[in-house]
């Protein structure tokens, strides 16, 4: 017998990797290639929700995702069988040291409840395609209410330019620790005025239902009754559509074009809110 034992925790941590390699790291690839390709079918109709903005989380998309949660956690548990019953099946003798069966503990547990784990790929995604987004201010009652998780677009503004009544998430330019959500308004070059609660671009009223459906109030040093502003170029005037409680452009200010991160085009959760946006 030339088989050398598999380590049920080395097997164990490989699956947190990507569920499967831990089987086929264990001497089943066929087991593992199966829980591989469920991952791989999961993973796409994920895409096909999340690119897609009329798609909704509705009790049909949300009960294959319970289920696949339920099925992982079962590869994972599967994982660490498999390589004690090859060991067994072969009359192998596990041999492990204890600094090692400490260091693979510890890399367990790093998988567990280390904060914010990702591999390669999640990373490449959300810094350069898509990206989560959960804002617990009122500021843009009622297209967004506390609780909506939001899911931005981070390509389009790299192919298009941005346009008035865009959703957009910026670097806040009082602090760049911190992320904001506001409506788009005007464009550099734009003269801008709030007028009896209307928004006039140009000396033009807008009338994007998107815009025109609200009421503006007059308020901050660059939202005052009367006065209009012309935006810098390259930056941008954004509002809040809950204009009584938004701390925006009135207060602050304009968003330099390199603070913008995507335009928010979907609600993902909750269900029951679930799908496009504008």
């Amino acid at each position: 017998m030339n088989s050398r034992p598999k380590e049920p925790l080395l097997a164990l941590m490989i699956t947190f990797i990507f569920s499967g390699l831990g089987q086929v790291y264990a001497g089943y690839p066929k087991r593992g290639f199966i829980f591989i390709s469920v991952q791989i079918v999961s993973v796409v109709g994920l895409g096909i929700y999340v690119i897609n903005p009329e798609t909704k989380m509705h009790i049909l998309l949300l009960s294959p995702v319970v289920i696949y949660v339920l099925f992982s956690l079962y590869i994972i548990v599967d994982s660490y069988r498999c390589a004690r019953k090859f060991n067994q099946d072969n009359n192998l003798e596990r041999k492990i040291s204890v600094g090692k069966r400490v260091l693979l503990l510890i890399g367990i547990l790093f998988f567990l409840v280390g904060p914010n784990i990702s591999t390669p790929l999640t990373i490449y995604l959300r810094s350069n395609v898509i990206q989560a987004f959960r804002f617990p201010s009122g500021s843009m009652q009622p297209t967004i209410v506390e609780g909506d998780r939001l899911l931005a677009d981070k390509r389009v503004y790299k192919k298009t330019s941005p346009q008035r009544g865009d959703l957009i998430v910026f670097v806040y330019p009082q602090d760049e620790t911190r992320d904001f959500l506001k409506r788009l308004i005007a464009i550099g070059g734009d003269k801008v005025e709030i007028r009896n609660g209307d928004i006039y671009i140009n000396d033009n009223l807008v009338t994007d239902s998107r815009i025109k459906d609200r009421h503006y109030y007059n308020r901050g040093d660059f939202g005052q009754e009367g006065n209009s502003i012309t935006v810098p170029e390259g930056q941008y005037y954004v509002l809040g559509d809950n204009s009584a409680s938004s701390h925006d452009s009135r207060f602050w200010g304009f968003v330099p074009e390199e603070n913008l991160i995507g335009k928010i085009y979907k609600i993902y959760w909750p269900p029951e809110r679930s799908g496009p946006i504008d």
